[in-house]
């Protein structure tokens, strides 16, 4: 996803299952929505295209060399958890079918499902190039949202029983291969936490 204050050289970047929601409703007189813009596609970390679900192979992160670049990230696993969750719940407003009837109706051996809730990105963020750079937690982005002046916001909760009843399908069933599935994406997330950029080090 893509927010971008133009006039001030500014942009916040992520993915689905990172924020979206609350940045929609929190940033946007600032910072305008161009998520589902073709002309910044190739510059999205979200790189499939929203209107195909099919994977943009012509990404270029170093557009961003000139902006104040904030990142927003989450904990992988939780991450694919709620992007579960989301597939989920396509066409099953109600959750009339199980998450294990779900799984077994979907799943053909690939992790990402080939959906942008599920597909793993943080690879693309070691080819970002930026002014300055500023990472952020999902768990610290109603404060940071506060301290740049905008609502504290935090949309669009899973519920813990849907969450409940995946976590215990996966440990169950498929929590080895989940794991390799993630390891390069957590290896990423872990190095961010850990870098200079990262927001909680800059405010303790």
């Amino acid at each position: 996803m893509i927010f971008l204050d133009e006039p001030n050289k500014k942009v916040i970047l992520s993915v689905r299952k990172c924020g979206l929601i609350t940045l929609q409703y929190a940033v946007t007189e600032v910072y305008k929505n161009r998520s589902g813009s073709k002309k910044y596609m190739p510059h999205n970390f979200d790189t499939f295209e929203w209107w195909t679900d099919d994977q943009n192979t012509k990404s270029d992160f170093t557009f961003w060399k000139d902006y104040d670049v904030t990142l927003i990230i989450r904990n992988p696993y939780q991450r694919y958890i709620s992007g579960l969750r989301t597939l989920w719940n396509y066409g099953k407003g109600n959750y009339e079918e199980t998450f294990e009837e779900f799984w077994n109706e979907h799943f053909d051996n690939d992790y990402s499902f080939r959906n942008p809730h599920t597909a793993n990105w943080l690879e693309n963020t070691k080819h970002l190039e930026f002014k300055s750079l500023e990472v952020v937690d999902t768990t610290h982005l109603s404060d940071w949202l506060g301290k740049n002046g905008f609502k504290e916001l935090h949309y669009h909760r899973s519920t813990a029983e849907n969450l409940l009843e995946i976590n215990l399908f996966i440990q169950k069933n498929h929590k080895e291969q989940i794991d390799k599935y993630l390891q390069v994406e957590a290896e990423i997330y872990n190095n961010w936490l850990t870098s200079p950029y990262y927001y909680s080090k800059i405010i303790s």
